[in-house]
């Protein structure tokens, strides 16, 4: 059993008997029916990809992948940086050197300094975390036949920040947003599973795909923190990559296209995400 293999075996051994997140089969039947009718959607490109190569591409996607998390503070939809993802990715690009495929201590720095400037949470373990995907060798001759199993791997191996979540989000993130940014891994999304984070489980339970239990319900609604680790957290999470498989086999289409659904749907619905403080998302 790969590691991926082994969230996928971790994901169903919490719903098993579940306590606290249901998943309703019929629903995600519905729900599978409206992402065919309605297509597919293109996932937006890097802005100004086409001023970089692809080794730098990688480069970015490695960097933001491995900071990709915890942009809210205090309450669902607080944002002391004034944006989430997307801030990010400009401030990576525009302290990213293009003279080389390797991150350096500089880029680290300029970067943590940005983001400390536009005070983005948890900047500690961000900074922690961008030194260490500085040791992760990533570049496309390195990928070369690799799968995209095979570098979840790698992630995990090589970076303790990206192996310290069980449900591997931000690793599993890594190979999807090459896939989508340079069509790598081309043969083998299937092998993956949909990143479990803040917004698409609150997709979910707003189509009613997954279901709260009362109590959790009431600490969601009312921006109570779930702890990292506790069962309601591991148990949001869990259902969020079985249901999200389950519209995959539903729909014969890719986790990294199943994400891109339900993630760029993220505003359509006013009602908070969970929080959990946490690196892993």
């Amino acid at each position: 059993m790969n590691t991926v293999e082994k969230v996928n075996a971790l994901a169903e051994a919490f719903m098993k008997n579940s306590k606290y997140v249901s998943i309703y089969d019929n629903v995600l039947e519905k729900v599978a029916d409206a992402m065919k009718k309605e297509g597919k959607n293109t996932f937006p490109r890097l802005k100004g990809q086409d001023n970089f190569d692809t080794d730098m591409i990688i480069k970015i996607e490695l960097m933001a992948c491995s900071i990709n998390y915890c942009f809210w503070y205090g309450r669902s939809g607080m944002y002391p940086a004034e944006g989430g993802s997307n801030i990010l990715y400009q401030v990576i690009r525009e302290n990213v050197s293009t003279h080389s495929p390797f991150i350096n201590e500089i880029e680290v720095y300029n970067i943590i300094r940005e983001l400390a400037i536009r005070r983005f949470p948890m900047i500690e373990e961000r900074k922690r975390h961008l030194h260490e995907a500085r040791h992760v060798f990533v570049t496309k001759p390195f990928i070369g036949d690799r799968t995209a199993s095979d570098m979840v791997e790698h992630l995990v191996k090589g970076s303790a920040g990206f192996a310290s979540d069980m449900f591997l989000k931000r690793a599993v993130l890594f190979p999807i947003q090459l896939h989508r940014r340079l069509g790598l891994f081309e043969d083998d999304m299937m092998d993956l599973f949909v990143p479990s984070d803040y917004q698409v489980p609150k997709v979910l339970n707003e189509w009613g795909a997954i279901n709260y239990h009362s109590s959790l319900k009431s600490s969601i609604d009312n921006n109570v923190l779930i702890p990292k680790g506790s069962l309601e957290e591991c148990e949001i999470r869990s259902a969020t990559i079985i249901a999200c498989r389950k519209l995959s086999e539903l729909t014969g289409w890719t986790p990294s296209e199943i994400d891109a659904w339900l993630w760029l749907r993220r505003k359509d619905f006013n009602g908070p995400h969970h929080l959990t403080i946490t690196t892993d998302y």
